[in-house]
């Protein structure tokens, strides 16, 4: 049996919603993804702010910084779909840990946007994975 860690962000809390209800069937950790700025609540404010930094694909800080993640070897990753692709928070969280050694799953709420997200990790945005990503919506 694997150790699996849930690592997620949400800004309307949909993807929280997810993340909880798959915590609760797999019994394992969970960990929320917060920017140290947190983002304004106005969406209008949001999509000017962070289309801006999609294009150059500038990451926020998030506070999760040192996470030990050594002990699991299973991250499901949840993410809203921004711009087609992740959200800023967890490029940042990807950027910031080597997770080369982890199977990886996605958790998202729209499908429409899977293949989009997979492209992202599987052509080297996210650096040092060298094994094949299992995507799976749980």
């Amino acid at each position: 049996m694997s150790n699996k860690l849930i690592v997620y962000y949400s800004y309307t809390n949909h993807t929280k919603q997810i993340a909880e209800d798959i915590q609760k069937q797999l019994q394992c950790d969970i960990i929320e993804l917060k920017p140290v700025k947190p983002y304004s609540t106005d969406y209008n404010t949001v999509v000017g702010q962070e289309q801006n930094n999609e294009s150059t694909k500038k990451t926020p800080e998030i506070e999760n910084k040192n996470l030990d993640l050594s002990k699991y070897d299973e991250i499901i990753l949840g993410t809203p779909v921004w711009w087609y692709t992740i959200a800023p928070v967890v490029r940042t969280f990807l950027k910031e840990n080597d997770l080369s050694d982890k199977n990886i799953a996605l958790l998202y709420g729209d499908e429409t946007y899977l293949k989009m997200t997979n492209q992202f990790i599987l052509e080297g945005e996210y650096p040092n994975k060298e094994n094949e990503i299992a995507m799976s919506k749980y």
